[in-house]
């Protein structure tokens, strides 16, 4: 777990609305309970620009993610990490 990760989350949510925003497309309700079956139910005549949206918040929060985690990766080798977990654990 990474912290640092919710940069990514951030990255893509302000992509999407941004998005959203550029191509002038939107929702007719909120989508509940929030899956992406009723996200395009409620995107009526807009499903094409919604799924240019999306597509665009899941780019950019792989991309953001990716970059975090290449430089955030540390090269523990799995025993390694066991036995500091066990030290620290008392």
């Amino acid at each position: 777990m990474n912290p640092l990760l919710l940069g990514a989350v951030i990255a893509g949510g302000a992509t999407g609305v941004f998005s959203f925003v550029l191509l002038n497309a939107g929702l007719v309700a909120p989508p509940s309970p929030g899956s992406i079956f009723a996200l395009s139910a409620m995107a009526g005549s807009d499903m094409f620009k919604v799924w240019i949206g999306i597509a665009a918040s899941a780019a950019v929060s792989f991309f953001v993610a990716s970059i975090i985690y290449k430089f955030t990766n540390s090269d523990k080798e799995l025993d390694e990490a066991k036995a500091e977990s066990k030290a620290n654990k008392g």
